[in-house]
């Protein structure tokens, strides 16, 4: 690891290759604290490649845990890090497009910087996250859904975490929970806290062999696609990346405002869901949960495009769909889950 901290220290980019083989020592039990300490704060100082992101992204695969899945299964699934608690938009997105016909493999966590990440709303919902990795994997078969808890799916973070958690700043490893879905989906909706990124974060996608993706910004500082303000995303579709910004009203919803869909706790993200998927809530919760569902049935190749994507996401929200395939989720896990 020396000759990689003497590159760094001169800022010199790392190959591919070093990115994967470094991450790799990282997460290994052979790790000395100080080096790797030194390598992920040189290496976020000098400015992370798409080379290095998509190395160190194959060596958190190659560390997980992973699942069997469709070869058209999906993720809904953020960066995070842009401290704005809103309700759960992209669990509550993936719900739905499940309930629209999508094969939905939702990977998440606890949140570090949120009133409530993915984990704790499920939490919320009543749904048993701790279920052994082939559980989840019969889940995703039986109700192509299903919930790939990040500390269940990537045991070899215990390494790394306590590096993270003494360094004190952001690293590549921030960026990386997205890249790296236990069932190896090649189509994801991600969103990520700024307009850069999400060319960055479609090209190290498409480096690893990604086939439809949508990365998302929303100009009111949130990781989705959003109904307050415009989005900028973009989108890989058939090789090919292409940027563009989409408002509210493009997709046939109405513009809203942030404080109408922000939560203090899990507990009222869940209520929230709930209403959306009940039929109770008509107002911007609702909006930006169908805009999200939206561009979810857009990389599963359930429709065409956004447009489309909301008038099926609406559909699957009032036919009661949504609201059923939340109740599988939760009697699946409770039948199946294994006690801390």
């Amino acid at each position: 690891m020396k000759e990689l901290l003497q590159k760094l220290l001169a800022s010199e980019a790392l190959s591919f290759e070093e990115a994967r083989e470094m991450i790799l020592w990282i997460m290994s039990e052979e790790a000395v604290t100080v080096q790797a300490a030194a390598l992920l704060a040189l290496l976020q100082a000098k400015g992370v490649t798409v080379e290095e992101m998509a190395g160190a992204a194959l060596a958190m695969r190659e560390r997980a845990s992973g699942i069997k899945a469709p070869a058209n299964a999906i993720d809904t699934c953020s960066t995070g890090g842009n401290g704005i608690s809103t309700f759960n938009i992209s669990t509550c997105a993936a719900i739905i497009a499940a309930g629209a016909g999508a094969i939905v493999a939702k990977h998440g966590n606890r949140s570090n910087t949120r009133k409530s990440g993915s984990a704790e709303a499920l939490e919320a919902l009543g749904v048993k996250i701790n279920l052994e990795v082939d559980e989840v994997e019969r889940c995703l078969r039986d109700l192509n859904i299903c919930f790939c808890y990040a500390i269940n799916h990537h045991p070899a973070m215990r390494f790394a975490g306590p590096i993270r958690k003494d360094l004190g700043v952001p690293t590549v490893f921030n960026l990386l929970g997205p890249l790296t879905n236990p069932a190896g989906a090649k189509s994801q909706l991600i969103g990520v806290p700024n307009v850069e990124l999400t060319l960055k974060i479609a090209q190290v996608l498409k480096r690893l062999g990604s086939e439809r993706v949508m990365v998302v910004h929303g100009y009111d500082g949130l990781c989705e696609l959003t109904v307050t303000s415009p989005t900028h995303v973009a989108e890989l579709r058939e090789g090919n990346i292409k940027e563009y910004e989409i408002t509210p009203e493009e997709l046939g919803l109405k513009t809203g405002k942030l404080e109408e869909i922000g939560i203090d706790s899990p507990e009222e993200s869940a209520r929230i869901m709930k209403s959306i998927f009940s039929g109770d809530e008509k107002g911007t919760a609702r909006e930006i949960a169908l805009a999200n569902a939206a561009g979810a049935l857009v990389v599963a190749g359930q429709v065409e495009n956004l447009e489309e994507g909301v008038v099926l996401a609406a559909k699957t929200v009032d036919n009661g769909k949504a609201a059923e395939k939340l109740n599988d989720l939760i009697k699946f896990s409770w039948a199946n889950h294994q006690e801390n």
